[in-house]
């Protein structure tokens, strides 16, 4: 009946009404489009829902992106007026050190690298960059050793002699040690001397040189009474500062 069809209208109608449009973003930093400035009448409608697209105020309240907006009535002025819908979900921001977050992989060449601290190194590009890290004279890193052959040969500035290899080199079959060495200036004119090296052996090698060019070896009779002295003796009493003893042990 003509009744029927009238109640059908009227109820459509009442669903109608106050239901959400889409209305698009809205930017709560320059308040675009303008909502919580009094927009102009009839541009606002009970229903009309906005998205937060830049973060800001919207009148007094703080809102950030994700978040919605919906007018409780026509033509609002007033927060009141508003429903805001937050996104209840956390922003999503870049890790840091101090802060959980999104985080970009770090390629091999930049793990190798080692001056990016904005992507996060997996274990892939930390065996990259144990693998292809040469040791140089400046920085330290993995080095090959050198053979027999090699060492030798004496032109290879990448690999590392061993022990082995440089006893191989300087040829000897005895013990490698380390060689100290003492000098004394003879001060005064004496015909001996008792000069005290402490190298603390008695297996030292004596020398006495001239200190004016051409610095000629002379010789002199060297006793070696212990491991921290040794007397040498001249026929002549030298003039003083004419000779420097060198001692190595």
């Amino acid at each position: 009946s003509a009744q029927k069809i009238n109640d059908l209208i009227s109820a459509l109608q009442n669903a109608v009404t106050g239901a959400l449009v889409f209305k698009g973003g809205y930017d709560a930093a320059t308040n675009t489009p303008n909502l919580d400035s009094s927009p102009p009448a009839g541009t606002v409608l009970q229903g009309y829902t906005y998205v937060v697209t830049v973060a800001g105020n919207f009148y007094t309240e703080a809102v950030q992106v994700g978040d919605m907006v919906i007018a409780k009535q026509d033509n609002p002025s007033a927060l009141g007026h508003w429903t805001l819908v937050n996104k209840n979900i956390p922003d999503i921001l870049d890790a840091s050190e101090t802060q959980k977050g999104i985080v970009e992989l770090a390629t091999g060449a930049e793990s190798l690298t080692g001056t990016d601290n904005t992507r996060a190194v997996h274990p892939a590009g930390l065996k990259y960059t144990l693998d292809n890290r040469p040791a140089t004279e400046t920085v330290r890193g993995l080095i090959e050793l050198a053979t027999q052959a090699e060492a030798n040969t004496g032109t290879d500035a990448e690999r590392a002699i061993t022990p082995a290899t440089l006893k191989g080199v300087l040829a000897t079959t005895g013990t490698l040690t380390l060689a100290r060495k003492y000098t004394q200036l003879l001060t005064t004119s004496a015909s001996s001397y008792t000069i005290t090296h402490g190298l603390a052996t008695q297996n030292v090698s004596v020398s006495v040189r001239d200190t004016a060019t051409p610095f000629a070896e002379v010789e002199v009779d060297v006793t070696i009474p212990n491991a921290t002295t040794v007397v040498i003796a001249f026929n002549t009493a030298p003039v003083a500062n004419k000779y420097q003893v060198a001692i190595i042990g």
